[in-house]
């Protein structure tokens, strides 16, 4: 069965800088892949989580 496939940005920002895009928050294309498959199934969307840590109020530095 033929279809439309997505692609996705699997990145980690406190491991790659590039992860957190231009200035226009816009990830590089050379980081976009096929998306990896779980379970055996094939994923239908995609969604971008951005994380905020404020060190002091978790005791950090």
């Amino acid at each position: 069965m033929a279809g439309n496939a997505i692609s996705c940005y699997e990145c980690n920002s406190a491991k790659d800088k590039r992860c957190l895009g231009d200035e226009h928050n816009k990830l590089a294309d050379e980081m976009k892949g096929p998306c990896p498959k779980r379970e055996g199934k094939e994923f239908s969307l995609c969604r971008k989580i951005k994380q905020i840590i404020d060190f002091e109020v978790n005791g950090r530095k």
